[in-house]
């Protein structure tokens, strides 16, 4: 079974009305907290940023590895199959 809490606040009216000097501090408030996530943005922009390079740094490594074990393959193959042929012959 699962389980949800609601969490409800109770909202009042308030008869006063705000002043300008209170959506002021709001204001401030809302864009400081704008300004936080936007640090906060650019930090986790550059880490992806340096993620991506590490990753294709180590795909291109990968790739340059595998193409080298190929190529060697490639040349292997055709000596061990003369090789084979000459045992095989005698």
């Amino acid at each position: 079974m699962v389980r949800v809490h609601y969490n409800v606040t109770m909202m009042t009216v308030d008869t006063n009305t705000k002043t300008q000097t209170d959506y002021e501090a709001e204001l401030k408030a809302a864009n400081e907290i704008v300004y936080k996530h936007s640090l906060e943005l650019a930090r986790l922009t550059k880490e992806l940023e340096n993620a991506n390079a590490a990753q294709e740094n180590l795909l291109h490594f990968i790739s340059h590895e595998v193409k080298g074990y190929l190529t060697k393959s490639d040349e292997a193959l055709p000596l061990s199959a003369q090789l084979s042929r000459r045992i095989c012959t005698g």
